[in-house]
């Protein structure tokens, strides 16, 4: 078994030119042992790895990759090599969170002029041409599916994003009206108050009036007149007295009648206070 060692990196979109020639008949000894860098680390942790080989005649062969340490395996079985010419291949691997990458190159096959073990024309373009028409089938169907799978997980998505949005409107609305509840049971029990202070009022003013009307019917009829009293002239008393201050000096003044004696004070500077002296 002859082992071809190829470097590939996911981010190259033309394809390497590996300069592997192999030869027509050579089926079952050769293989390749593919080693991918996709964003600088070895691909390991593919769910699914596959290599879509073109002949120079464009038509596909598929297979499967086997892990293999850092890389994977793909052993020829004869297809790979049976026309002539540059043949393409194009690896592709798929991830379990969806991600997908591919990177391709190019190996050569040379004509085997001298051994006679290569498959008969007629027979293996007739197998070809069926395998060719079920590899397109199957790919669309996987170009089917990953529409369907795009589809489905954007209207997952967009189901997601209606539900929160109808989430926050409910939210919303019953927020609203929570307020609005309690705004109207502000403006019933203003109302309720508002009523009560008019009844109020109505009753005080009706018994203002009823009281007016009162005194004023006595008034009429004499009931609120009274004999002479006295002069209202007060006749200052010894020992009469008031107190005030000077608001411009701030003085402190015991004001008492002319000719009458004067009050005792005693003031306390510890406390503050000033006491009036009375005799016993």
């Amino acid at each position: 078994m002859v082992n071809y060692d190829i470097e590939l990196n996911t981010k190259y979109s033309d394809p390497i030119d590996t300069g592997i020639y192999l030869t027509q008949g050579d089926y079952g000894q050769i293989q390749f042992t593919l080693r991918v860098k996709n964003d600088g680390a070895y691909v390991t942790d593919a769910v699914s790895a596959t290599i879509n080989i073109r002949l120079e005649n464009r038509i596909p062969v598929v297979g499967n990759l086997i892990k293999s340490g850092n890389g994977y395996v793909y052993r020829l079985l004869g297809n790979e090599l049976s026309i002539p010419g540059k043949a393409i291949a194009d690896v592709k691997f798929k991830y379990s969170d969806g991600r997908s990458s591919s990177c391709r190159f190019l190996y050569y096959v040379r004509e085997d002029t001298i051994n006679d073990s290569s498959i008969e024309a007629g027979g293996y373009v007739g197998k070809l041409d069926e395998l060719e028409a079920a590899a397109e089938e199957l790919v669309d169907k996987f170009t089917g599916y990953e529409d369907i799978y795009e589809k489905t997980v954007k209207a997952k998505d967009d189901a997601i994003a209606a539900t929160q949005n109808t989430i926050n409107a409910t939210n919303a609305a019953k927020n609203a009206a929570e307020r609005a509840e309690g705004k109207a049971v502000g403006a019933e029990t203003a109302a309720i108050k508002a009523d009560e202070a008019r009844l109020q009022s109505q009753v005080v003013t009706g018994n203002t009036q009823q009281l007016m009307d009162e005194i004023q019917r006595k008034l009429n009829a004499g009931e609120l007149n009274g004999p002479q009293g006295t002069s209202a002239v007060i006749t200052p008393q010894t020992g009469m007295f008031c107190l005030a201050v000077d608001p411009e000096t701030g003085d402190f003044y015991a004001v008492y009648p002319d000719g009458g004696t004067p009050p005792a004070f005693e003031y306390n500077s510890s406390s503050g206070e000033l006491f009036l002296l009375v005799d016993d």
